[in-house]
């Protein structure tokens, strides 16, 4: 970026703080993802010219390659934040063909005003009327809300030597506040930073390097089973195995402190997690505990654990403390769900100083449900948000080695997929470190916060149309490589509904079943996901983020008229009832998502079930709803068919888990089919709802199916493609 690193914006009633990289409204902070924040910075800087739309790129993005829509999406993100609408040209400006320019009155200031303020607090604490305020030469009011008024108490005599002992006090008080607030740099120990890739087979499920940085452990899958490997970082070698093909999935792959032992966690499908330790030269694996719900993280002396535990019969989740061999196990801090819940999965983090465990919390509140960073007290236990910052989700993180600030794989609320981030601590603000369509899961960090290893997930499908259901002479109809993943729907007139991921967000798209004409109806309005079409043709239910949560909304078939149909915690799925006049979807209860109907022209919401429900499918004679279902979590996947009629719930237990949680009614309303996946391959398989015996359906001999649909006259489209995960290490060039 251009300018002095630390100067200071005022526009109508905004001051942008360069340093702190922080946009003040009135006096409050406003949230901005960093690149926002940096077009903004651009957008002022200029000076009222015309920024070109390449420029703006190179200068933004300088080190990756983006789409002009990218741009086109942060423009509309930031003209909200400001209050800008549609038919406002009020503070950034479209040129067409060119770019945008910035046409508010700018008045900036840098950081010498802040020592004026000082100097003139020492004069007017010594003389002037006692009952003035400090004056601020040169910062408007909008700034005047963001220093300390000093005011002086009627009486007083300001010129004993008490009072001027109290003066210097006070300006070192002020001037010790006002360093904290403008001079604190962000931490950016990786501002500059080299990708390599560390593994090319595309298989890898969970990895971690050690803190040393010379190793780095990786499960592998293969035909069904998993295997823990370890290879050298220094070396070009292959690995060595340090646990067999096993059914087992191994998960939160962690290196000791001393770098002697790997520890992960591992289960059969549906059953809880064991805890194990294994030497990282090989060797007999060693159950520690049982029913750990999270990768441990080790206290700096290498004593102690700590890990997360979920109690779902009793709506707890625990903060567990132990030693490294399992034993002393004592909780150091409880959430109790609904509002509050440790997030099961994503790692914790247990800080340089040894005092603090960083950790992820899911929060379900007035403001939807999301994830936030909080920080526990090892002494106490208590918890203490890190920043007011709502995530989508947060994966895992590590403590950078000066304690200053966090790594994290997370996603924010513009974005599905997850990043690796930079969050400064303890301010909270925070950094993306990368920016692409590729997922980053199961952060590590070497001891020295030099290397980051990290999981990249690249998932890549096309959407794909069969003449019959048994996928027959199926032909590829896109080619964006990003077509469907997040929805897939078919109209009554034969075209597709299908999601578009660009920039980590999606669109909904509608294309004819040749792939010739593509219209989008959703462009730069948030997240988009889910459609699902009236059976009139005249309606589109989706679920999207415009509004910045998670709810149902519907547009018209063309894209116009989009409304809010729902307010829930955070809502998802929605599909239309077969004649139309109800829209069942899911959403979250107490940290669960149930099934609800709303009628299709808006209103109260009805609850359906009461237990843990999936994707709703309707059977084409409107007569049965099912959905995949768990009386609670970690218990084994049953099928419910509810009569929409009324009446109690049959249950299917199937032999096969599907892969995903959803299915899809065949056109006969007598089978059920899903996606079964064996050797990298996917296939679709059909259930009998009158309990006969599963069958396979489709015949592939490579791809994955992600997402699938059935037409009203047996035509079968699918999102087919690859996922590849491999390692790859980021080091920090600084």
């Amino acid at each position: 970026m251009n300018g002095p690193s630390q100067r200071f914006f005022e526009f109508d009633n905004f001051l942008l703080d360069t340093q702190q990289r922080l946009l003040f409204r009135d006096g409050q902070p406003l949230e901005l993802t960093p690149k926002v924040f940096d077009v903004l910075l651009e957008l002022v800087e200029s000076g009222g010219r015309v920024v070109e739309k390449k420029e703006l790129m190179e200068s933004v993005w300088p080190d990756s390659f983006v789409e002009e829509s990218n741009l086109t999406q942060h423009i509309s993100t930031l003209r909200k934040k400001l209050g800008q609408d549609a038919s406002q040209q009020r503070y950034i400006l479209t040129v067409p063909g060119r770019g945008y320019r910035f046409v508010m009155p700018v008045k900036s200031w840098d950081d010498d005003a802040v020592v004026t303020v000082q100097e003139r607090v020492r004069k007017r604490i010594s003389i002037g009327d006692p009952d003035e305020s400090i004056e601020r030469p040169g910062i408007s009011p909008a700034t005047h809300r963001l220093l300390p008024e000093v005011t002086r108490p009627k009486g007083s005599r300001w010129k004993s030597p008490i009072a001027i002992g109290i003066g210097v006090i006070l300006v070192g008080i002020i001037g010790f506040v006002l360093l904290r607030a403008f001079r604190r740099p962000p931490v950016t120990s990786f501002k500059n930073f080299r990708l390599s890739k560390f593994t090319t087979d595309g298989k890898v499920a969970s990895a971690a390097i050690s803190p040393n940085g010379k190793q780095v452990a990786y499960a592998e899958a293969a035909g069904g089973q998993q295997t823990l490997w370890i290879r050298q970082v220094a070396t070009a070698n292959t690995g060595v195995v340090v646990v067999g093909p096993s059914n087992l999935r191994y998960l939160g792959l962690t290196f000791s402190p001393d770098n002697d032992y790997i520890y992960y966690i591992a289960s059969p499908l549906n059953s809880p997690t064991t805890l194990y330790r294994v030497p990282a030269l090989g060797g007999k694996p060693s159950a520690l505990v049982e029913d750990v719900d999270s990768p441990p993280t080790f206290s700096p002396d290498g004593k102690q654990m700590a890990y997360v535990r979920g109690y779902p019969d009793v709506h707890e989740t625990v903060l567990m403390i132990a030693g490294v061999d399992g034993t002393g196990e004592k909780r150091l801090s409880t959430l109790k769900a609904p509002q509050y819940t440790f997030t099961l999965g994503p790692g914790q983090s247990w800080s340089p100083d040894g005092k603090r465990i960083a950790c992820s919390v899911s929060t379900t509140d007035d403001q939807g449900q999301y994830q936030e960073v909080y920080i526990a007290d090892v002494s106490t236990g208590e918890l203490k948000p890190l920043t007011n910052r709502k995530w989508r989700r947060v994966y895992r993180m590590a403590w950078l080695s000066d304690g200053n600030g966090l790594l994290m794989s997370a996603a924010d609320s513009e974005n599905t997929l997850l990043q690796v981030w930079e969050v400064a601590c303890p301010s909270g603000e925070p950094r993306r470190i990368t920016n692409d369509l590729n997922e980053y899961l199961g952060l590590t960090l070497t001891a020295d916060s030099q290397t980051v290893a990290v999981v990249q997930s690249d998932r890549q499908a096309n959407l794909w149309i069969s003449p019959a259901t048994d996928g027959r002479n199926a032909a590829q109809i896109t080619s964006n490589n990003y077509d469907g993943l997040d929805g897939l729907a078919w109209t009554p007139d034969g075209k597709l509904l299908y999601t578009l991921a660009r920039n980590a967000a999606n669109d909904i798209w509608i294309v004819d079943d040749k792939g010739k004409q593509k219209t989008p109806l959703s462009e730069n309005a948030g997240n988009n996901t889910s459609p699902s079409m009236s059976p009139d043709g005249k309606s589109i239910v989706f679920v999207s983020t415009r509004d910045g949560k998670q709810h149902i909304w519907r547009m018209d078939a063309d894209g116009s008229h989009a409304q809010r149909l729902t307010d829930g915690k955070q809502d998802l799925s929605p599909v239309f009832s077969t004649d139309g006049q109800w829209i069942i979807y899911r959403s979250y209860v107490a940290g669960n998502t149930n099934l609800f109907k709303l009628p299709a022209s808006g209103g109260a919401p009805i609850r359906l079930t009461e237990v843990i429900s999936g994707v709703p499918a309707i059977s084409p004679d409107g007569k049965t709803l099912a959905c995949i279902q768990r009386p609670v979590a970690l218990a084994k996947v049953k099928i419910a068919l509810v009569p929409l009629d009324g009446g109690p719930a049959k249950l299917i237990e199937p032999k096969d888990v599907p892969r995903q949680l959803f299915v899809v009614w065949a056109t006969d309303s007598k089978s059920l089919i899903y996606i079964k996946t064996e050797g990298g391959v996917s296939n679709l398989w059909s259930l009998p709802v009158d309990g006969g015996e599963p069958k396979q359906l489709t015949s592939f001999s490579s791809n994955l199916i992600f997402n699938f649909a059935l037409s009203r006259d047996g035509r079968l489209a699918l999102t087919r493609g690859n996922e590849r995960n491999d390692v790859v290490l980021i080091s920090s060039t600084n």
